[in-house]
């Protein structure tokens, strides 16, 4: 039965292009088959990120940084256009009171980087600024032109009733 678990599991990773998060693991990321599934968040979108950098740094180097991302909306499906947007467990490096220079990650990052292009599901914080989490269902859409995860905008285009898209020469997206 295990066995059955892991090689389903390895098969969807690869047919649906969707990174697997095990300290996070949900099975609910494999599908979009109706808005009500979409309604926690308030932000959803195609985006290419333009910029990367520390947002808020923990004092001493003790935690971990919170990150902001800018972002271009290729295609926006659910809440505002915005230009920024926050990402927890940010890494960075530092120097810390005593000296010693230190490199800060976490199995929890995104692992985002300028250039990609990603499909990113978006909460409000209190302060109205909108942040995504590790464990939602935000998916690297593309990597330095390598591949996509198609699957997942067909499926947003269909529910929020977009047509396809075409690229910046004018070639129509899948």
């Amino acid at each position: 039965m295990k066995q059955i678990f892991t090689t389903i599991l390895i098969f969807g990773t690869f047919l649906f292009g969707i990174e697997m998060k095990a300290s996070c693991f949900r099975f609910d990321i494999f599908t979009i088959d109706s808005l009500p599934q979409l309604e926690e968040y308030d932000f959803i979108a195609h985006i290419k990120i333009l910029d990367e950098q520390v947002y808020k740094m923990p004092p001493n180097c003790d935690g971990m940084a919170t990150g902001i991302l800018t972002i271009k909306i290729i295609e926006l499906f659910k809440g505002k256009n915005i230009s920024q947007i926050l990402v927890p467990d940010y890494p960075y490096s530092c120097v810390n009171d005593n000296g010693e220079k230190l490199f800060r990650t976490s199995t929890n990052s995104l692992g985002v980087s300028k250039g990609e292009e990603w499909i990113l599901f978006g909460k409000t914080l209190i302060d109205g600024k909108i942040t995504i989490q590790y464990c939602d269902r935000n998916i690297r859409y593309k990597k330095s032109d390598e591949y996509n995860s198609s699957y997942v905008l067909r499926q947003l285009r269909k529910l929020y009733q977009h047509s396809t898209m075409n690229d910046e020469n004018g070639n129509k997206q899948e």
